[in-house]
């Protein structure tokens, strides 16, 4: 039972450690950073239309900046935990939701954004956008091979 909890808390570790270096600046494609930008820049819109993006935009900006500094801390926060001589499981699980948490406002800005810039779009523009988003060939936009059937990665 020891054995498998210290396996699990390794794997947590590995997980926790590897999810910043894994976050891209600007967010995630799609998301309200540069990919969203440049996608943006390759749309026909009109002056009053590009502002109030715009401003979507800078407003994002501002929430997702706050968010990642306190993604950052709480993961600074997190190792200090798995480090300590005696690791509090409860401490490090509570750590864990709050991570959780803050990633998950993180996605729901980023997904609050696009709806709220696709709702100040035309069709035609919407569809413009999505073009200028998606990766060429049809393929990951992170540069992996896509996933098909199979058994799962470990």
């Amino acid at each position: 039972m020891k054995h498998a909890k210290r396996v699990a808390l390794a794997i947590l570790v590995g997980f926790l450690l590897a999810a910043p270096a894994a976050a891209r600046p600007g967010g995630p494609p799609g998301g309200s950073g540069p990919p969203l930008d440049r996608a943006l820049e390759q749309v026909d819109l009109a002056d009053e239309v590009r502002e109030r993006v715009d401003v979507l935009l800078d407003a994002s900006r501002r929430v997702r900046r706050a968010a990642q500094r306190d993604l950052q801390k709480a993961h600074a926060e997190m190792r200090d935990l798995l480090e300590a001589d005696e690791p509090s499981e409860e401490r490090i699980l509570a750590k864990a939701d709050e991570i959780g948490r803050l990633q998950t406002d993180l996605e729901k800005d980023r997904l609050l954004t696009l709806l709220r810039i696709r709702a100040e779009l035309t069709p035609d523009q919407r569809r413009a956008m999505t073009s200028a988003l998606r990766p060429p060939h049809g393929g990951p936009r992170d540069g992996r091979p896509p996933r098909g059937p199979g058994p799962p990665r470990r």
